[in-house]
């Protein structure tokens, strides 16, 4: 079958075609966990987050009104429910492995070039580190924008505050960034940004 758009999936769901579904969850699997996961930083829980938030798009299928995409309104349930545990749990996180924190950035490296290799993963940890001290809005709203792509538009849905709070946002978790980056680095964390 050839890959079609989530509004003939979705039309195909509601009338009953509970496989379907999984399309639309192949599709989006990934971005929804990345987000829970830079959110909660714990596997497990950012697991059942967007299993409860895929659950909770197909009972709420039928209010679906097309006035977003599906991916903005799911990433909205997702990010709903994360802060919703995250006010539940009051959990205040401690510093994680640099594996969980680990932001995904690219780098062009000549894969033969071992120094400038090593100097890519050693800025790719340090700015781990930095991310991970982060709260979890400001981990949220970076990675919707960076790693998800997400325009100051669907964020201003996604979150449900205006474009203009995105853009504040999206500058402050930047300096925050910067700053636990000085923290790590002292003046050496200009020159990795």
């Amino acid at each position: 079958m050839t890959e079609k758009n989530d509004k003939y999936y979705l039309k195909l769901v509601l009338a009953g075609d509970r496989n379907a579904y999984g399309f639309i969850v192949k599709k989006y699997e990934q971005a929804a966990f990345n987000l829970a996961y830079k959110m909660l930083r714990n596997r497990e829980t950012a697991e059942e987050i967007v299993q409860d938030g895929f659950l909770s798009a197909y009972r709420g299928l039928i209010t679906f009104n097309y006035r977003s995409s599906f991916g903005t309104w799911l990433y909205r349930i997702i990010y709903n429910l994360s802060i919703s545990y995250l006010r539940k749990k009051r959990i205040h996180f401690e510093s994680l492995s640099n594996e969980q924190n680990e932001i995904d950035l690219t780098y062009n490296v000549a894969p033969n070039d071992g120094l400038l290799k090593m100097e890519s993963e050693d800025r790719k940890n340090f700015i781990g580190l930095a991310f991970g001290q982060l709260e979890s809005e400001d981990r949220a709203i970076m990675t919707l924008f960076y790693n998800e792509e997400q325009s100051v538009e669907k964020i201003s849905e996604i979150m449900k505050i205006s474009r203009a709070n995105v853009k504040i946002k999206l500058f402050r978790a930047r300096k925050k960034l910067l700053i636990e980056l000085e923290k790590l680095l002292h003046e050496e964390a200009r020159v990795l940004l």
